[in-house]
This record gives C-alpha cells, sequence and structure tokens, in this order.
C-alpha cells in the first residue's frame, strides 16, 4: 500500500462527486446525450475507486503474518435416544416410618 494509492482513492472520490453535480445540472436541462455521457464517465469512475480500494484492503490485511485459527468447526452434538419403558410398572421409593428421637 503506497500513499499513491489513497491519493488516487481521493481525487476519484472528488471526481465522482463532481461528475453527480454536472449529471444533476444536465438532468434539469434535459440534455439526455449529455446525460449519458455523464452517466458512463461516472460509471468508470466508481468502477474505477472500487479497484483501488480493494488494492488498499487487501494490501492492509497483507501486512502481517495470517494469524492461525484456534478453534475448531463447531460440530452439534448426538443426542443419545431416550429408552421408554414397555409396559413395565413404574417403582415408586419405600415410604420408611420415622420415629421421633428419644430424649435422655
Amino acid at each position: 500500500m503506497s500513499k499513491f494509492e489513497w491519493m488516487e482513492l481521493e481525487t476519484l472520490s472528488s471526481e465522482i462527486t463532481h461528475t453527480q453535480s454536472r449529471l444533476d445540472a444536465a438532468r434539469a436541462t434535459k440534455n439526455l446525450g449529455l446525460v449519458q455521457l455523464l452517466e458512463r464517465e461516472l460509471a468508470g469512475a466508481l468502477t474505477k475507486r472500487a479497484q483501488v480500494l480493494a488494492d488498499i484492503t487487501n494490501g492492509l490485511g497483507a501486512a502481517g503474518p495470517k494469524p492461525k485459527l484456534g478453534t475448531k468447526p463447531v460440530s452439534q452434538p448426538v443426542e443419545a435416544p431416550v429408552e421408554q419403558p414397555e409396559n413395565r410398572s413404574v417403582r415408586q421409593p419405600q415410604r420408611v416410618p420415622v420415629q421421633p428421637a428419644m430424649s435422655a
């Protein structure tokens, strides 16, 4: 990434702003030929700005070593099948009578 790329991005952004204002004026005067010309200019400048921005972004990402991901892909746990009782009687806990404690 260089200072030149940043300057080019700034220049293109200014050019786009200027072209848009000229396009608005051409539409106001209903000059169809000029509108079409300015729309093509604007499309080209937008495409070029997108490319310059992509180059700058790629340069920022390549500045250092790629970090290694420390996590593994997450997988969903497998649910264990639930056993359904088949006509079995359900055992109830036995009740044991509690005897009061004797005081001495």
